[in-house]
C-alpha cells in the first residue's frame, strides 16, 4: 500500500483515490480474493501486514492514531462519504454501511460523541436542502417553493405554541412559575426562523450562492443589432465547474483510474483508435477529456407567430471519462453557453 499524503495508490493495481477509506473498501471489493492477498500498512515506514482489511484498520488506529483521526475518525469531520458522491450517492452510502463490519467497531467508544454533535443542526441548511430538490428534481416552480415555506413556518409556529402551552400546564402542576421561561416562550424555533431566513425567491437564491456549490454566469456583450439593442451571451466558467466535479470523490476516481477495455472488446470511447491514437490522451491517460454538445430550443409556444425570435443556443459538456451510463444522465450533463439565436 503506497501512502501518499494526497493520493493513495493501491499496491496490487493502479487504483488511486485521495480517501484512504476508499482504498480499504477498494481491497475489500476488488483483492479479497486474490492468492496470497496481504495488506502491507507503510504507515512511516511499518512493515506490518495482514491479510484482513479490518485487522489493518485496528492496527492503523493502536498504532497510528495521527493518521487514524486524519483520515478514518468519523468525528474528526474529515470521514465524510455521503458528500464525496456525485454519480451515485445512494451507492457510496450503501458501500459505507457494508464496509462498516470492519471499522464500526473501533468507533463505538465514540457513538456518543458521534450522536451528541448530530443536535447542533443547522435547519436553514437542512430546510433550503429539501426545498432545493423539490425544485431542481422535482421542479416545482419558485412560487410553489415560497408558498410551501410560508405554511411550513406558520406551521411550524403553531406546534411550537402547542408545545409551550402543554410545557407551562405541566409547569403550574408542579408549583413553577412559568414566568422563568418567558424569554424561550417569546423566541421562535429555530426551524420557523429557518423558513422565514429563506421564504422569499431572493433570499432563498441567496442562500444558495453563498452556501451551495453556485458557478456564477457571466454575460458578455457580443454585437449590436440594428436598432442599437446589445445582443448577450451567458457563459459558465469551465474551470469552475471542472473544479467543483473534481471534488467529488467517485468523479475524480473515473478521471485518474479511467475504465479502459482490459481486452480488444470495444466498450466506450476510450477503447477506440481516436483516444489510442491521440497525442494528449495516449500521452497522459488522467488528462481530461470534455464532450460538447450543442442544442437549439424555443422558449415561447412552439405554435406562436414569433417562434423564430426567440430561438436559444446551449452549449453543454459532460467528461469524457466517466462510464456511459453516467455521461447520459441529465444531471451529470453540465451548461457551457448560452446565446439568442437569431433566425432570417
Amino acid at each position: 500500500m503506497k501512502v501518499d499524503t494526497k493520493i493513495f495508490t493501491c499496491k496490487l493495481c493502479c487504483f488511486k483515490t485521495r480517501k484512504f477509506f476508499n482504498l480499504t473498501n477498494h481491497y475489500t471489493y476488488v483483492h479479497s480474493s486474490d492468492p496470497g492477498y496481504r495488506i502491507e500498512c507503510e504507515i512511516d515506514g511499518c512493515s506490518r501486514s495482514y491479510k484482513s482489511v479490518k485487522y489493518l484498520l485496528r492496527h492503523i488506529r493502536s498504532h497510528h492514531a495521527l493518521f487514524y483521526n486524519c483520515h478514518l475518525n468519523r468525528v474528526s469531520g474529515k470521514f465524510k462519504v455521503c458528500d464525496d458522491s456525485a454519480l451515485d450517492p445512494e451507492i457510496s452510502i450503501c458501500m459505507q454501511s457494508e464496509a462498516g463490519d470492519d471499522s464500526v467497531e473501533m468507533l463505538t467508544d465514540e457513538g456518543n460523541e458521534c450522536a451528541s454533535s448530530h443536535l447542533n443542526i443547522n435547519w436553514t441548511h437542512e430546510i433550503v436542502t429539501r426545498l432545493l430538490a423539490l425544485r431542481e428534481e422535482k421542479l416545482l416552480p419558485s412560487v410553489v417553493i415560497k408558498y410551501f415555506t410560508e405554511h411550513l413556518q406558520d406551521l411550524l409556529a403553531l406546534q411550537h405554541t402547542e408545545t409551550m402551552n402543554k410545557v407551562i400546564s405541566k409547569l403550574k402542576e408542579d408549583g413553577i412559575d412559568p414566568k422563568t421561561l418567558t424569554d424561550f416562550m417569546n423566541s421562535s424555533s429555530p426551524a420557523e426562523a429557518s423558513c422565514h431566513a429563506v421564504k422569499s425567491v431572493r433570499r432563498f437564491d441567496a442562500y444558495l450562492k453563498a452556501h451551495f456549490h453556485f458557478i456564477q454566469p457571466q454575460e458578455f456583450i457580443i454585437g449590436v443589432d440594428q436598432y442599437g439593442t446589445p445582443s448577450s451571451c451567458q457563459y459558465v466558467p469551465v474551470l469552475e465547474t471542472l473544479k467543483d466535479l473534481l471534488q467529488y470523490e467517485d468523479v475524480y476516481s473515473e478521471v485518474v483510474n479511467g475504465h479502459r477495455s482490459k481486452n480488444t472488446i470495444l466498450r466506450d470511447l476510450c477503447d477506440g483508435s481516436v483516444i489510442a491514437n491521440n497525442p494528449l490522451f495516449s500521452a497522459d491517460p488522467t488528462a481530461l477529456q470534455l464532450m460538447l454538445y450543442y442544442d437549439e430550443f424555443t422558449v415561447v409556444n412552439p405554435l406562436g407567430s414569433k417562434v423564430r425570435k426567440y430561438k436559444v443556443g446551449g452549449f453543454y459538456m459532460t467528461l469524457g471519462k466517466l462510464p456511459p451510463k453516467y455521461r447520459t444522465q441529465l444531471k451529470h450533463i453540465n451548461l457551457v453557453f448560452f446565446i439568442q439565436i437569431i433566425c432570417s
